[in-house]
C-alpha cells in the first residue's frame, strides 16, 4: 500500500507518495514533474510504482498548472513556455 499526502509549499502544491507506514523514515526521494498541460496527478501511476519500490515520489505542480493556473489562456501560455 501507499500514502498519498498533499502539501502546500508557498504557492506550489504537492502530492507526496510513500511506503505506507514510512511517511516519517529517511527514504530515497524522486522528483517527478509532468508533462506539457498536464497536473501533477497525471503521474501518479508512477508514483506508485515508485513509492512500492521503496521510494519517496514528490510532485509539484509546475507553473500555471493544477492548482497554480490563473486567469491564463491557453494562448497566453505558449509564450511563457517557448
Amino acid at each position: 500500500m501507499i500514502s498519498i499526502e498533499e502539501r502546500q509549499f508557498g504557492a506550489v502544491s504537492t502530492l507526496i507518495v510513500t511506503p505506507s507506514g514510512q511517511e516519517q523514515t529517511l527514504l530515497p526521494t524522486v522528483f517527478v514533474y509532468h508533462g506539457w498541460t498536464h497536473r501533477k496527478e497525471s503521474e501518479l501511476m508512477l508514483a506508485n510504482f515508485l513509492a512500492k519500490a521503496g521510494f519517496r515520489v514528490v510532485l509539484p505542480d509546475a507553473k500555471y498548472h493544477g492548482k497554480r493556473h490563473g486567469s491564463q489562456m491557453f494562448s497566453e501560455l505558449m509564450f511563457e513556455f517557448w
